[in-house]
C-alpha cells in the first residue's frame, strides 16, 4: 500500500495547479488499484464554501483516463473521486493539473491512496509470519488500514511513523474469526505511535485509522476537518527477553470479599490507595517478562483471575462469567519459556473454590496463610523477578 495527501489554493478564477504525485505514492510492491479524492476545503472552520473542484490527471499506463476531466459533482463543495482499478506499473507516476470551475476558487485538498482491495476489512493484507515495514495512507476516503499478522509467543514491536497528520494504531487478536482488542498506541499530532507487547501465539491484526481524529494541521488542512495523512508502519518481532522496564506490581486485598488484585497501573494503584475497602500489601513481584498477563472479572462476584499463558486465556475466554478487565496487566516468564532469567523466581497459584478467586504467592509465608483459608495450590502459575 502507500499513498499521500497534497494540499494547495486556488486564488485566481481559472488558474490551474500542477501536482505532481512520485510513483513512491503509488506503487506498492505489486500493482494495486489506484484512487484520487480532491476535497474543496474552507479557508477556516465555519467559514463558507467557495470551490467547485475538478481535475485532469495524466500518466503513460495503459487504458488510464489522461486528458479526461474529473468534474462529476457540479457543485461548490463537492468532492471529486478517479477510481483506477488497474493500478499502476513499478516506478511510473502521476500528474495532476488541478483548477475551479469558473470563477470559483478557494482551498483545495487532494488524497491519493494505492493499496489492496477491502484492506479496510479484517482479512486482507495477510502478512503471515515475517517482518515487514510498509507505507500506507489513512485519510477522509479511507479512515482504515487492517494488517494481519501471524506470531508465536514471543514479544513485538510495532511502530507507526512518517505521519503528517493525526492517526492511532490499535491492535487486536482474532479469536474464532472475531477481533478482540488487546490495546492501542493514541497519541496527538504527528507523534510516532508505538506498541510493544508480548502475544500469545495467534492470529493479530493491526488497525491504524484516523476514525474520530481530527487534524491537527491546520496550516495546510485549512477547514479543521478529518486528519489526512501517509504512513510508515514497521512490525519487528523479538526472539525473547524483557520487554520494557521492571517494575513492581502493586497488591490490594479487598477486606469484602477477602480477594486480592494486582496493578502496575499508576491510576489504578492512585484509585485502589485511597479506596476504604482495598488493603495495600507488599509487591510480590516485579512486571517484566515475555507475556503479557490478561486480567479478568468475575461478574457475578468480582473476583479476578490473571491469565499468564495461552492455555490460562484460551480457558477463562471458554467462561462466560468472566470478563476481560485489562488486557495488558503485567508481563511475566510462562512456565516453559526458557529464556527467563536466572534470578526469576516462581509465582504459587493457589485457588479458593468457594470464593471461586486466585492468589498468587512468592514466600513460604503467604503460602501457608492462604491454605491455612482454605486456598488449594495448582503450583506455580509463571515466574517473574523479584520485586525491587
Amino acid at each position: 500500500m502507500a499513498g499521500n495527501r497534497y494540499t494547495g489554493r486556488l486564488l485566481t478564477a481559472g488558474v490551474t495547479e500542477t501536482i505532481n504525485v512520485p510513483a513512491s505514492d503509488i506503487t506498492p510492491p505489486v500493482n494495486q488499484p489506484l484512487r484520487v479524492t480532491a476535497y474543496p476545503i474552507v479557508a477556516g472552520p465555519g467559514a463558507p464554501q467557495t470551490l467547485d473542484i475538478q481535475f485532469t490527471p495524466s500518466a503513460n499506463v495503459a487504458g488510464f483516463p489522461s486528458g479526461v476531466k474529473v468534474d462529476d459533482s457540479f457543485q461548490v463543495g463537492g468532492a471529486e473521486s478517479l477510481n483506477f482499478n488497474t493500478g499502476f506499473p513499478l516506478n511510473t507516476g502521476l500528474t495532476l493539473n488541478v483548477t475551479g470551475f469558473p470563477p470559483t476558487t478557494g482551498n483545495y485538498l487532494i488524497e491519493v491512496d494505492s493499496e489492496v482491495p477491502n484492506n479496510f476489512s479484517f482479512q486482507s493484507d495477510a502478512r503471515g509470519v515475517t517482518d515487514f515495514t510498509q507505507a500506507g495512507f489513512v485519510g477522509r476516503s479511507d479512515l482504515d488500514d487492517y494488517y494481519q499478522i501471524v506470531v508465536d509467543q514471543r514479544p513485538v514491536e510495532i511502530t507507526l511513523s512518517g505521519l503528517k497528520d493525526d492517526a492511532k494504531m490499535e491492535l487486536y487478536q482474532l479469536q474464532n474469526g472475531n477481533p478482540i482488542f488487546i490495546t492501542s498506541s493514541d497519541n496527538t499530532g504527528n507523534i510516532n505511535e508505538v506498541i510493544r507487547d508480548s502475544l500469545t501465539g495467534g492470529t493479530y491484526l493491526i488497525r491504524v485509522t484516523t476514525e474520530g481524529k481530527v487534524t491537527t494541521d491546520i496550516t495546510n488542512i485549512t477547514d479543521g476537518g478529518g486528519a489526512s495523512t501517509p504512513y510508515n508502519l514497521s512490525v519487528t518481532r523479538n526472539s525473547g527477553g524483557d520487554l520494557g522496564t521492571q517494575t513492581n506490581v502493586e497488591r490490594f486485598l479487598n477486606t469484602q470479599i477477602s480477594g486480592h488484585f494486582y496493578t502496575i497501573d499508576p491510576l489504578e494503584i492512585q484509585q485502589a490507595t485511597t479506596n476504604p475497602i482495598l488493603r495495600k500489601e507488599f509487591p510480590p513481584f516485579s512486571s517484566s517478562g515475555t507475556f503479557t498477563a490478561q486480567r479478568y472479572k468475575n461478574i457475578n462476584n468480582g473476583a479476578y483471575f490473571y491469565a499468564t499463558n495461552a492455555g490460562d486465556v484460551a480457558s477463562v475466554q471458554a467462561l462466560q462469567a468472566w470478563q476481560l478487565d485489562d488486557a495488558t496487566a503485567f508481563q511475566v516468564y510462562p512456565i516453559n519459556d526458557l529464556t527467563r532469567p536466572a534470578n526469576a523466581i516462581p509465582v504459587e497459584r493457589f485457588y479458593n473454590t468457594i470464593l471461586d478467586g486466585h492468589f498468587y504467592s512468592t514466600n513460604s509465608a503467604d503460602s501457608a496463610i492462604a491454605r491455612s483459608i482454605g486456598f488449594i495450590s495448582e503450583g506455580t502459575g509463571f515466574y517473574a523477578l523479584p520485586a525491587i
